[in-house]
C-alpha cells in the first residue's frame, strides 16, 4: 500500500512509481523483473520480461531477465526510458535516442534515431537508394550486418548526410569483419563509452585509419566530407598513390593527396567536369558512401 503518481503493467508483473520516488513493483518475479531496487526514480516502465526506471539523477537502471541485453542499460544521461519485450530505448539528453538489447527488436518495434541502437540487417522496406542501390545490395550481400544500426526508422535513408560515427562503423565492420568487444580504456573525449559504437570510434583510432577532430576529439556527429571519404578510404583500404585530374577546388587541402588516390582508382571522379571539381567540403550521403566504398572494394 502507499501513494502513488505512476503505474506501468508488464506481461504478468506491474510497477508504480511512489510519491517518495521509490518504486514498487509486484506480479511474476522472474529473474527479478518484480524486485525493484533501491533508489529514486521520475519514470518507471515496466516491460514483457524485464523493468527500467529513469533515476532522479537522469541514469537508467533496468532489472529482470537480460538474455538479450534488454536489462543492461547504458551509462549516460537521459530524460525518458521504455521497457519493450527483448530490448529497451531511451531519450538522452542531447536529444538522441539510444537502444539496447536484440537487435531486430530494437528496429521492428522502436526504431533507431541519431546515435541509437543497432537495427536489423536486411533488405528495409521502402528504401530506394537510386543509382547507388547496386552497390548497396553488393555491400549487404559481402558483409552481413554491415548498416545495422546506422540507418533511420527502418530505411537505410540512402539520402541522409553519413555521419562519422556511422562511417566508423562501416570501416570497421569491413575492415575486422567482426563487430569490435566493449573494453573500457581510453578513447574520445566526446564519444560516451556507453554508446554502443563507441568501441567503433575507438577500433578505428586503433587501426591508424583516423585521430579524430582534433587530438581528444572525434566528432561523431559531424557528417562526413568528400575530402574525408578519400582520406578515410585511403587509410583503411591502403589504396595506391595516384594522379588526379587537376581539380580546381583541391590545391592546399590536407586531404589532397587521398582525393588523387581515389580518383586515379576511379572511385570518383569528382563533382563536376569543366572545370574539373572535387567539391571537398560537400557532406556525403550514406547512398554515395556504399558507392564509393563498393567500387574501392572491387563489388560492383
Amino acid at each position: 500500500m502507499g501513494s502513488f503518481t505512476a503505474v506501468s503493467t508488464g506481461t504478468r508483473h506491474s510497477c508504480a512509481l511512489g510519491t517518495d520516488a521509490s518504486v514498487e513493483c509486484w506480479g511474476y518475479d522472474g529473474s527479478g523483473r518484480a524486485t525493484a531496487p533501491v533508489g529514486s526514480f521520475t519514470v518507471v516502465s515496466a516491460g514483457s520480461l524485464h523493468t527500467c526506471g529513469l533515476g532522479t539523477d537522469s541514469s537508467v537502471e533496468c532489472w529482470g531477465y537480460d538474455r538479450w541485453g534488454q536489462a543492461t542499460a547504458p551509462v549516460g544521461s537521459f530524460t525518458a526510458v521504455s521497457a519493450g519485450h527483448k530490448h529497451s530505448c531511451g531519450l538522452r539528453t542531447d536529444g538522441y535516442i539510444e537502444c539496447w538489447g536484440d537487435l531486430a527488436a530494437v528496429l521492428n518495434a522502436a526504431g533507431t534515431v541519431g546515435g541509437g541502437s543497432p537495427a536489423v540487417e536486411g533488405e528495409p522496406p521502402g528504401e530506394d537508394a537510386g543509382v547507388h542501390q547496386p552497390s548497396v545490395e553488393a555491400l549487404r550481400s559481402e558483409f552481413h550486418g554491415l548498416f545495422d544500426g546506422t540507418g533511420c526508422r527502418q530505411d537505410l535513408c540512402p539520402q541522409e548526410p553519413l555521419r562519422r560515427w556511422e562511417m566508423a562503423v562501416w570501416l570497421v565492420r569491413v575492415l575486422d569483419r567482426a563487430n569490435p568487444v566493449r573494453q573500457a580504456g581510453d578513447g574520445f573525449d566526446d564519444v560516451d563509452a556507453g554508446l554502443w559504437w563507441a568501441p567503433y570510434a575507438h577500433r578505428l583510432a586503433e587501426l591508424e585509419v583516423t585521430n579524430g577532430c582534433t587530438r581528444a576529439s572525434f566528432c561523431p556527429r559531424e557528417p562526413v566530407t568528400r575530402a574525408q571519404m578519400a582520406t578515410f578510404l585511403v587509410r583503411a583500404l591502403d589504396l595506391a598513390a595516384g594522379s588526379g585530374p587537376g581539380f580546381a577546388d583541391t590545391a592546399g587541402s590536407l586531404h589532397e593527396a587521398s582525393i588523387d588516390s581515389v580518383t586515379a582508382a576511379r572511385i570518383t571522379l569528382g563533382c563536376a567536369t569543366d572545370p574539373p571539381r572535387y567539391c571537398p567540403r560537400e557532406p556525403v550521403t550514406r547512398a554515395q558512401m556504399a558507392t564509393f566504398l563498393a567500387r574501392a572494394l572491387d563489388l560492383v
